[in-house]
């Protein structure tokens, strides 16, 4: 099995590691595919997204690249006042992508955003 054959496993393996009681219901309930969502699929915001990106890259060996994760995950806030907050629309952020740009080794935007497109349309 070469390194690239590993990242998938290595992957889901991480997934199953994220301490929030979100995840770890889903992960029992739903198999993980290279569509699954981080934020509308497993649920992860705010530091725990932030906790698992940060990991993710040092387990990985990914290149912080044009990655910017607010385009991706809503920050902790104070839930006293969401509807003062400005949303953006957040991007898509797959199990398709993190395994791209592990083997890429560099996030890339768009390009993983291209790829996430064509995995969903097939």
């Amino acid at each position: 099995m070469n390194t690239e054959d590993a990242i998938w496993p290595r992957l889901l393996k991480l997934i199953e590691e994220i301490p929030t009681v979100g995840v770890s219901s889903l992960i029992g309930s739903k198999s993980l595919e290279r569509t699954t969502d981080l934020v509308s699929d497993l649920g992860l915001t705010g530091d725990d997204a932030f906790a698992f990106m940060e990991r993710y890259a040092e387990e990985f060996g990914v290149d912080r690249g044009d990655y910017d994760s607010s385009n991706y995950f809503e920050p902790e806030s104070l839930w006293i006042f969401p509807r003062l907050r400005k949303r953006k629309p957040k991007l898509p952020i797959t199990l398709g992508m993190l395994e791209s740009a592990a083997r890429d080794g560099v996030w890339n935007t768009e390009r993983l955003r291209f790829l996430s497109l064509v995995r969903s349309a097939d």
